[in-house]
């Protein structure tokens, strides 16, 4: 299996592909008091679910909540995908196709934002999870990808 090697101070340290996701949610460790990436996109996901379920009472919240709902619960399950990938390729895939559905769910959140489909309160908060997931699996990206050099 892939690793990543770090040197620092003539100590040499190796890690796993899902290690380096742990390690990345802003500089944290996963031992650290913050959820790690996968139980952080679990919570997303359900959050995501239950603003679905007020928003499927109307038509456009109904056909924007479902383009939501399938791109938000794609995130966390490429990410859980990812802890188990099978090389450092694998492992970068997985990832960039979560920060891919991030990215889109950004683009639906707004349109139920702008559109005025769903409560304000109810929609705030998960864009602004789901920007932080942005950056958060942007930097696991681009840690992954350096590390293959």
């Amino acid at each position: 299996m892939d690793r990543k090697t770090r040197r620092s101070d003539d100590v040499e340290t190796t890690q796993e592909p899902a290690e380096i996701a742990s390690k990345e949610e802003d500089g944290r460790s996963s031992s650290s008091q913050s959820p790690g990436i996968v139980e952080r996109t679990v919570q997303y996901s359900l959050e995501v679910i239950r603003l679905y379920r007020k928003l499927e009472w109307d038509s456009v919240g109904r056909i924007l909540g479902k383009q939501l709902l399938r791109a938000a619960t794609s995130i966390g399950a490429n990410v859980h995908e990812a802890q188990g990938g099978q090389s450092r390729a694998d492992f970068i895939s997985k990832m960039s196709i979560a920060y891919k559905e991030a990215r889109e769910s950004v683009y639906w959140l707004r349109l139920i934002h702008d559109a005025q489909v769903g409560n304000e309160n109810d929609v705030e908060p998960i864009q602004d999870e789901t920007n932080q997931l942005v950056r958060i699996l942007s930097s696991i990206l681009l840690t992954a990808k350096q590390s293959k050099n």
